[in-house]
């Protein structure tokens, strides 16, 4: 009886030793599969054709339980949401980086790239707000919060003019006006961002004074003279504007937007 005994248990830990083996096996072959379908993604992703891409990731997510998604599955839904963005699908996007923030740790370019997704996509803009300043208190703000700030500064432009209502245009004012005050580094970008914020709501003083904070820092900066000019021209000093665009042709060569201005200009100025 002792025999049978052990032989039993010993049939016990070698069928429990197949089960595991074989569970290994088949979770080793869908990691096969997955990490194949991936690469045919990646090939369509990098050739440009991200809807092909977007449906692919889809395939190779399939192929495991997404409620534990793994280091490999995190991988794939990162590419799935870049996918989305170039596809300009900004709405699955933005669905894709609600996953990621919730399965891995709550980084904050997941928020930022929320907000941005969410002011392209005209969104709930209260959500895209919230966001926003969800990430604006972390120490590390993370990648794009600059951008993040611009889109939803546009966003919420658009919906003040859309509903003739003011208060979106000052909570972006209150944004900007936060971001200036707490920037360790008010840099070219930053500069050329918050002029542009002015300019596009009217107080082209205020853009003005960006933009020229900007060419402190890169004074040959094409973006900011053509901005620069422009500024002039709408705060009525024609012939300050009129200088810097035929400076600015003379410096990065001819250029229609800017040739159109300089004939409004002379016209303006003969009359």
């Amino acid at each position: 009886m002792i025999k049978i005994k052990n032989i039993s248990k010993n049939l016990y830990r070698f069928l429990l030793l197949c089960l595991v083996l074989t569970a290994l096996n088949a979770c080793n072959n869908k990691t096969n599969v997955e990490k194949r379908i991936k690469d045919e993604a990646l090939k369509l992703y990098e050739q440009g054709n991200y809807n092909a891409a977007i449906r692919k990731f889809d395939e190779a997510l399939k192929v495991k339980d997404l409620n534990e998604p793994g280091v490999l599955e995190l991988d794939i839904l990162k590419y799935r949401a870049e996918a989305e963005f170039k596809a300009k699908d900004y709405m699955a996007a933005e669905h894709t980086y609600e996953i990621l923030s919730q399965t891995e740790e709550d980084k904050a370019i997941y928020k930022n790239m929320r907000v941005i997704c969410i002011s392209l996509s005209s969104g709930n803009i209260e959500d895209a707000i919230k966001l926003y300043e969800e990430a604006d208190v972390l120490a590390d703000k993370g990648l794009m919060h600059d951008e993040a700030l611009y889109e939803l500064g546009k966003a919420l432009i658009k919906k003040g003019k859309e509903n003739s209502d003011e208060t979106y245009i000052e909570k972006a004012k209150q944004l900007y006006e936060k971001a200036q005050t707490s920037a360790s580094d008010t840099n070219v970008k930053i500069c050329s961002m918050i002029g542009t914020f002015y300019y596009d709501i009217a107080d082209y003083e205020k853009a003005l004074e960006w933009f020229e904070k900007g060419l402190q820092k890169d004074a040959k900066n094409k973006e900011l003279i053509f901005n620069q000019a422009s500024s002039y021209e709408f705060l009525g000093k024609y012939e300050k504007a009129l200088e810097i665009f035929e400076s600015y042709i003379e410096n990065f060569g001819e250029d229609e937007d800017a040739r159109h201005e300089i004939y409004f200009l002379k016209n303006a100025l003969s009359n």
